[in-house]
């Protein structure tokens, strides 16, 4: 005797694998949510600043391998402009892990 469907269409199966599939794969919490509020944000900015100085490490490697004449041009500009708001960010996080 077979065994009956559980889906009633391929269509219906896949779905049915995507949809356990995200369940599984979702990212675990940056920090454990048992700890109390302060501690647990200071953590989570701590993380963020390590994050964002990973960023601006590479974006700097990646300036200096670019040309002079990619230093002049429109990208270039907005490269750098975005480098210094990154900068901007990285010394307010220094401000919050201060305090």
């Amino acid at each position: 005797m077979p065994t009956p469907r559980t889906y009633s269409t391929n269509a219906a199966r896949q779905a049915a694998y995507r949809t356990r599939k995200a369940v599984s794969s979702s990212p675990p919490p940056l920090c454990p949510p048992a700890r109390s509020g302060v501690r647990r944000w200071h953590l989570l900015i701590a993380k963020a600043h390590l994050l964002l100085q990973e960023v601006a490490a590479e974006m700097a490697a990646y300036e200096a391998a670019r040309s002079d004449a990619w230093h002049d041009s429109e990208r270039g500009e907005q490269f750098a402009a975005r480098s210094e708001l990154l900068q901007d960010a990285l010394s307010l996080l220094d401000d919050l892990t201060d305090a």
